[in-house]
């Protein structure tokens, strides 16, 4: 809620990503607790992708899917664009962010046997059919998931597990923090008591009431504090290596054209070469990522 230094508007909380996966798919190849590192990872998805079979996905991993995309560009050391001079410049293209959407392909390519054309937006029902292993999503899909009205297996009350995504550098993976936030108006004619009432909704005492309601906090004093609960040390640790959109005056332009979603079916489905779909991605975003 800062830009060029200038405060717009508190942070009311946020919703963080994690990986999720089935306790009794993961012990069937001798899994028994969640991977530390990326390697271990994939090793376990390698051993569930075999013995379950090509109509499986040992990894449901929507390709449209933006958000998963991204974390491997930036646990690679990319980024979708950077700003010199006050100008943005779009950067999918660079070596680095190449090598995470190189790597999100792999992943796709290896572990994702659905529709190679979706989004995320039903990723939950879809785990709820049981046809898969794993997901890197919302923090609270994986319980939404287990809900009886979407667990059409009967088998995933209490048999999904959170855990924190390692990432392909053998850091954690960064995650995007989505959340909402409070401002108030320019016209309004209550701004003094619109301004008290956000300070007592951010401050420690609101905080603690949208915490016990399973969001994470605006601040990490109070998160720190959920590291230390077993019921909330997987969102919280994943929460602390995070990564956030461009703060360019065009972003909204670049979303509303979904540029990053078609960049990612092109390599998805393999219409087109990560380079070829990345500097395509790259050419779009230029156009209107510095237009106000």
């Amino acid at each position: 809620m800062t830009y060029e230094d200038k405060t717009y508007g508190v942070p009311y909380y946020a919703g963080g990503r994690v990986a999720n996966w089935r306790k009794d798919v993961a012990a069937s190849v001798g899994a028994k607790t969640p991977p530390k590192t990326y390697q271990e990872l994939t090793a376990t998805l390698d051993k569930i992708q075999k013995k379950q079979g090509d109509k499986f996905s040992a990894w449901y991993q929507p390709t449209r899917d933006w958000y998963a995309a991204m974390s491997f560009v930036y646990d690679a050391g990319g980024a979708i664009a950077t700003e010199s001079g006050g100008q943005w410049k779009a950067s999918l293209s660079s070596p680095e962010s190449l090598k995470g959407l190189k790597e999100f392909k792999n992943v796709v390519d290896s572990y994702m046997h659905g529709d190679k054309t979706k989004d995320e937006s039903d990723r939950y029902i879809v785990y709820g059919q049981g046809k898969s292993a794993m997901i890197f999503a919302a923090a609270w899909e994986g319980a939404t998931s287990e809900d009886p009205k979407n667990d059409k297996t009967g088998k995933l009350k209490g048999n999904l597990e959170n855990f924190v995504m390692p990432g392909p550098s053998g850091k954690n993976m960064p995650v995007f923090l989505g959340g909402s936030d409070l401002a108030v108006p320019v016209k309004s004619d209550a701004q003094a008591l619109a301004a008290e009432w956000i300070n007592a909704f951010t401050g420690s005492s609101g905080q603690k009431g949208l915490m016990a309601k399973g969001n994470l906090p605006n601040n990490k004093t109070d998160l720190a504090t959920l590291k230390n609960d077993p019921a909330t040390a997987v969102p919280a640790t994943a929460a602390e290596s995070n990564w956030f959109v461009p703060m360019a005056p065009g972003w909204g332009q670049v979303e509303k054209a979904q540029i990053l979603q078609t960049m990612l079916q092109s390599i998805g489905t393999g219409k087109k070469s990560v380079e070829a779909a990345a500097n395509e991605a790259d050419a779009a975003i230029d156009k209107v990522i510095n237009t106000k």
